[in-house]
């Protein structure tokens, strides 16, 4: 993945702000995009971001494709800073939550691990 593809970009040290200081920032001017960095990628390389640091891609503007494979660890928290559909089931982060509390051990999650 390289920038004509729309590779990921990371702003550095923002793992570093509270959730409420980045909705804030945002609000009053945003955050300087100009200091993000691009992630090269080649096939087969991997890439661990902290998930707190502001990351996103661009637009593929390449006749090539862009494979990408996400991982994600890390624990359910029990409230959320703001709530939106999930892209890929259309449901609310607080139903998702509610339907792993309702079943505990019947999610995916637990599914891979056994």
């Amino acid at each position: 993945m390289d920038e004509e593809n729309g590779c990921t970009e990371v702003l550095p040290g923002t793992h570093f702000i509270s959730d409420e200081q980045a909705v804030e920032q945002e609000k009053r001017k945003g955050f300087e995009l100009a200091r993000a960095i691009p992630l090269r990628l080649k096939a087969g390389d991997m890439a661990a971001i902290h998930p707190k640091v502001l990351h996103g891609g661009g637009v593929n503007r390449s006749d090539r494709e862009r494979n990408v494979v996400v991982i994600q660890f890390g624990v359910v928290p029990n409230d959320f800073l703001w709530e939106y559909d999930e892209p890929y089931c259309g449901l609310r982060r607080s139903e998702i939550l509610a339907r792993r509390e309702a079943h505990p051990g019947n999610d995916r999650a637990s599914e891979t691990t056994r």
